[in-house]
């Protein structure tokens, strides 16, 4: 619910020079990487300052391509849950998908924005852990 497989390079080296940017999604659900104010980009900071930074620690991470810092890696107890209009971190590419597939992890998908796929994934997951024969999770 936090990140990227493998971030794409331009918005890395946004976030390295503590700029925001974001994904936007037109009506056949083609993606573009756009420039955000920081309301939008929500990076979690207290204040400015430490919203740039938090842009900067975003970049840090981002910047790995974990396809190929995971390939050894046994990954089938990690769920990752990602939303197919995510404004945030944006939808992951078919690459990243079969990587995580082949890595035998769960997904869980959904049709939303970030925030509309993480409250989803938590009603799904509050809902197996009440009655798992009601819902299931993937």
């Amino acid at each position: 619910m936090v990140g990227r497989i493998d971030m794409p390079k331009n918005v890395w080296e946004e976030f390295s020079k503590g700029n925001y940017v974001g994904f936007e999604y037109d009506k056949l659900g083609n993606k573009k990487i756009i420039k955000v104010d920081i309301d939008a980009a929500r990076m979690g900071g207290a204040n400015a300052v430490s919203n740039k930074n938090m842009a900067k620690l975003a970049a840090s991470l981002g910047h790995f391509k974990y396809t190929k810092l995971l390939k050894n890696v046994n990954l089938s107890n990690v769920t990752y849950v990602y939303g197919k209009k995510d404004e945030q971190v944006g939808r992951l590419t078919k690459n990243e998908i079969d990587f995580l597939k082949s890595k035998k992890v769960k997904l869980f998908i959904g049709e939303g924005t970030h925030g509309e796929t993480v409250d989803s994934f938590i009603k799904v997951s509050l809902d197996y852990l009440i009655d798992p024969k009601i819902a299931y999770i993937l």
